[in-house]
């Protein structure tokens, strides 16, 4: 069985190759008890490390989707069901978004009602004594 996956090289191997596998068994390209290539095939074909492959499918198999066999091989789990309705991941926000976001908020007045305002580097104008 040939697997064919195209990847970026510029960002994480290993989640691209986990993304990319999960998706061929949720798309049915890759069957319940289809056999994995191995590791060493798949880096080869991918011009990855081995140990990236390796990786990826430990992954799939501590979530499910795949089985090891000692010495046999790696295996698409039986009994997945394929999600009726697929759900979009959240929206990855740029990097500067992020830093913005990351900025904290200016100091807002209290709205409990208290009597103070417990934040830090605020200071308490009201009691100041101005006429010293």
């Amino acid at each position: 069985m040939e697997l064919h996956l195209a990847l970026d090289h510029a960002g994480d191997l290993t989640a691209q190759i986990v993304h990319h596998i999960r998706d061929a068994i949720q798309g049915g390209r890759l069957e319940a008890g289809a056999r994995m290539p191995p590791s060493r095939l798949l880096g080869t074909q991918l011009g990855v490390a081995r140990k990236t492959v390796t990786t990826a499918y430990e992954r799939l198999v501590a979530e499910g989707w795949l089985h090891a066999r000692v010495g046999d091989g790696t295996y698409v789990s039986q009994g997945l069901a394929r999600p009726a309705v697929r759900i979009a991941a959240a929206p990855v926000l740029p990097p500067a978004v992020q830093r913005w976001l990351a900025v904290p908020t200016p100091f807002l007045a209290p709205t409990s009602g208290a009597r103070y305002a417990f934040q830090p580097g605020q200071a308490e104008t009201t009691r100041f004594p101005h006429e010293a």
